[in-house]
C-alpha cells in the first residue's frame, strides 16, 4: 500500500478487496456480502462468479445476478429438503437469504423489485431458521398505537443455564432483522446469549408496515426490553444492545435514555451524518423511505439530532466501540484522497471521549488488517470475537 507524504490514501487503497477497482461503494457492498460467510451468509466462489462480470454502477445487471444466483440456490435447498438433507437445505436458505438482502438495501431498484426481494428474504431466512440446531423463532414487539415490531428471537443450546443474559441487535441505515443474524445473532447465540434481532422504526418490515423512523430510540428499545423482562429465561438485569453505523445513534441513544440497558456496543462508528453523504442522491432516497418524509430540507432539519457523541455523553452502562480506519471509503469516489486519522477522530474517539465513565473500550482495526471496512464488514470473524469476548466478561463473569 502506498502513501502520500501527508498520510491520505485513495479509498481503494483502503479498501481490503476491490473487486471494482473503479468503484470504492460497490466494492464495499461485496465485501459486506462474502463477509457474512463465517455465519453462513455466503460462499466467497458462487457470490464472485454471479458478480465478476457486473459492470460497476449498473444497478440493474447487480440485482439480477443476485436474485438468480439467489433463486437457484432456495430451488436447491427445496429439493434437498424433499429428500430429507436438512442441513444442506439450511446452509442453501440463509444463503438465498443474505443474497437477496443485498439486493434490498440498494435503494436504485424499483419499489417492485425491493417488495419482491424483501419478500423472499423474510421466506428464505425463515425457512432456513425453521432447521436450525437452536431455535430462532418470529417475533412481534407490542409498540404503539396497536402496531407491533417484527424481529425474531434466537435462543441459545439447551446446555447453558438459565436465565441468561440477552442482545438487542438492531441494523443501521440499511439494515433488516434477517440481515443483523449475520451481524450479530448467530456468534452470539453461540456463546449462550439470547438475542433479539430488532427491525425497529424505519427499518426492514417495520418500514414497510408504515413504522418510519424517530429519533427517540429509547422507546422502541424500552418496548423490547419490556418483551425481555416477560420471558423467564432471560435475566433482566443483563441486557445489552448493539448496533453499527447510522445504528451508532440508535444504541447509544438507547442506552442513554432507556436505564435498563447494561452494556452498549457501537460497530462502525457514526458520529454524524457527514454532509457529502447528506448531499447524495441515493442517500436522499433511503431516507425518504425510512422518514417517510419527501422534502430533502426537512429531512435534513430532522437529521440535525443525529448526533452520537451527544447521546454517549448520558451513558451510564460500560460501552464497546468497534471503529474501522477505512469507515468513510466506500462512500467516496475512487480519486478522492482519504485521511484514515482525520475520520477515526471524528467517530470513533469522539464518541469514545464522549461517554462520561471509565468503563468504556475502543478497539481500533487499522488499514491493512482485517476488520478495517465500515463496520469490519470484511472480516467479521475479528469483529465477532471483540463483540463476545467483551460482553462476556462484562454480562458473564462480572
Amino acid at each position: 500500500m502506498s502513501t502520500s507524504s501527508d498520510t491520505t490514501i485513495s479509498p481503494l487503497e483502503a479498501a481490503a478487496f476491490s473487486l471494482w477497482p473503479t468503484n470504492p461503494n460497490w466494492s464495499f457492498r461485496f465485501n459486506r456480502i462474502v463477509g457474512s460467510a463465517p455465519t453462513g451468509g455466503a460462499d466467497f466462489t458462487e457470490a464472485y462468479l454471479a458478480l465478476r462480470d457486473v459492470p460497476a454502477g449498473d444497478d440493474q445487471a447487480y440485482g439480477v445476478a443476485l436474485t438468480t444466483l439467489s433463486e437457484r440456490l432456495a430451488g436447491e435447498a427445496e429439493r434437498a429438503y424433499a429428500a430429507g438433507h436438512t442441513v444442506t437445505a439450511r446452509t442453501k436458505w440463509l444463503r438465498a437469504a443474505n443474497y437477496l438482502a443485498a439486493v434490498a438495501v440498494n435503494n436504485r431498484v424499483s419499489e417492485e423489485i425491493r417488495d419482491r426481494v424483501v419478500t423472499g428474504r423474510r421466506e428464505y431466512f425463515r425457512a432456513a431458521v425453521a432447521l436450525s440446531d437452536t431455535p430462532v423463532t418470529p417475533v412481534e414487539i407490542p409498540y404503539e398505537g396497536g402496531k407491533t415490531l417484527p424481529g425474531y428471537l434466537c435462543e441459545p443450546a439447551a446446555k447453558y443455564a438459565r436465565p441468561r443474559p440477552a442482545l438487542i441487535a438492531m441494523g443501521g441505515g440499511d439494515g433488516v432483522a434477517e440481515d443483523v443474524y449475520f451481524a450479530f445473532g448467530a456468534a452470539m447465540v453461540d456463546r449462550g446469549f439470547t438475542v433479539l434481532l430488532l427491525d425497529g422504526p424505519g427499518q426492514g418490515e417495520a418500514m414497510r408496515r408504515g413504522i418510519t423512523f424517530r429519533l427517540d430510540w429509547e422507546v422502541p428499545i424500552g418496548r423490547a426490553i419490556d418483551f425481555l423482562e416477560g420471558r423467564k429465561d432471560v435475566d433482566a438485569s443483563r441486557i445489552a444492545v448493539a448496533s453499527g453505523s447510522m445504528g451508532s445513534f440508535y444504541a447509544a441513544r438507547a442506552a442513554a435514555y432507556e436505564h435498563r440497558v447494561a452494556a452498549c456496543v457501537i460497530d462502525g462508528p457514526v458520529s454524524t451524518i457527514p454532509d457529502h453523504v447528506l448531499r447524495s442522491p441515493a442517500f436522499d432516497t433511503g431516507l425518504a423511505r425510512m422518514t417517510g418524509i419527501s422534502d430533502p430540507a426537512e429531512i435534513k432539519r430532522i437529521m440535525t439530532g443525529f448526533n452520537v457523541p451527544a447521546a454517549a455523553s448520558k451513558i451510564e452502562c460500560p460501552v464497546l466501540i468497534i471503529a474501522s480506519d477505512a469507515e468513510l471509503a466506500f462512500t467516496m469516489p475512487a480519486d478522492a484522497r482519504y485521511d484514515p486519522d482525520q475520520w477515526f477522530a471524528d467517530n470513533g474517539q469522539r464518541i469514545f471521549d464522549a461517554v462520561p465513565h471509565d468503563r468504556k473500550k475502543l478497539v481500533r482495526y487499522v488499514i491493512g488488517t482485517p476488520g478495517a471496512a465500515h463496520c469490519a464488514a470484511d472480516s467479521r470473524v475479528r469483529m465477532h470475537a471483540e463483540l463476545g469476548d467483551w460482553l462476556e466478561d462484562v454480562l458473564v463473569t462480572h
